[in-house]
């Protein structure tokens, strides 16, 4: 009974060690930051909201997802 106990114990660490190896390991765009780039169709947009001006600016789109740049700048005066 007691060695039934110590396998499983010892299957279950290393099931847990390699889930977290697997998870740790560089995705297939080598682990970099998203870099700007251009995307067909996808140039900066610029639009106003107010007295706030909101640009929008692609940086990553892939199979994965997609991740933008949102720049807000307000027009305050002195």
């Amino acid at each position: 009974m007691r060695t039934r106990v110590v396998v499983v114990v010892g299957v279950l660490i290393l099931a847990a060690a390699g889930t977290a190896l697997w998870l740790a390991r560089p995705d297939d765009r080598g682990g970099a930051a998203a870099q700007p780039t251009r995307f067909a169709g996808l140039a900066t947009k610029t639009v106003r909201a107010g007295s706030v001006e909101v640009a929008i600016r692609p940086l990553q789109v892939d199979q994965a997802g997609a991740a933008f740049a949102v720049t807000l700048t307000t027009q305050s005066s002195p």
